[in-house]
């Protein structure tokens, strides 16, 4: 089993994830090794797939995250170079990215399963959505597609991030790139800089209440309620 996991959508990316080591754990496997892909030698990495597992031949599965954010280019090719030969048919690896991989960098790992799990359009017509001139009908009937999709769970995150980045936008030494402060500065100083804080405490605090209990509503009616507020 050779899966290779990518993807910005990192909430579902998560999900399958933890779905394939469940999956991995019934068929029989009994030994899980993570392995911190910016981190891990590449003799750390054929220990783990090529040393005797304690419970018997085909019960290991590594599990190795992030491989593509090594500081080290040298590192990462010898690691790639590894992973992309003929590995033995009993290994099991599981590879999970957190940013959607190019065909380049796919083809280096040619020999795993590749799922790719991507934001849906929907969730940044919403997040493009949060200006003060959008009309709030509008913005609940886009809410509310952007649910069939996603959990609220995801949309507060992604809400949050866009409150963010119109914070970042009106700070001048701001590392945006060009094309997404341009996108973002018209609508961010239409708001100003008070009204974008508020808006984030308030983005902060439905999560708090969602997480410990303490509001009554659910977190799909907060998320209404603070749409049609703001």
């Amino acid at each position: 089993m050779l899966i290779l996991i990518h993807g910005d959508h990192i909430v579902k990316s998560r999900e399958i994830l933890q779905q394939q080591i469940e999956s991995a754990r019934k068929q029989g496997i009994t030994e899980i090794i993570h392995l911190d892909g910016k981190s891990c030698s590449l003799s750390e990495l054929i220990q783990a797939t090529e040393s005797q597992s304690l419970f018997g031949e085909n019960n290991r599965l590594v599990v190795i995250e992030s491989l593509w954010r090594r500081r080290s280019k040298t590192d990462l090719t010898d690691l790639l170079s590894y992973l992309g030969q003929q590995l033995p048919n009993n290994n099991s690896i599981i590879i999970w990215e957190d940013k959607v991989l190019t065909a380049t960098q796919l083809k280096k790992l040619s020999g795993f399963k590749p799922t790719a799990v991507t934001i849906p359009k929907s969730i940044f017509k919403l997040t493009d959505s949060i200006t003060p001139t959008t009309s709030k009908k509008q913005l609940i009937q886009i809410f509310n597609t952007t649910l069939e999709t996603d959990a609220p769970e995801f949309i507060l995150i992604m809400l949050a991030r866009q409150i963010r980045q119109l914070i970042q936008a009106l700070d001048p030494s701001n590392k945006l790139p060009p094309w997404q402060k341009q996108k973002l500065s018209k609508n961010a100083q239409t708001f100003g800089l008070k009204k974008l804080v508020r808006l984030h405490h308030q983005l902060t605090q439905l999560d708090v209440n969602n997480k410990t209990g303490q509001s009554a509503a659910d977190l799909t009616s907060g998320l209404t309620h603070w749409l049609i507020s703001f």
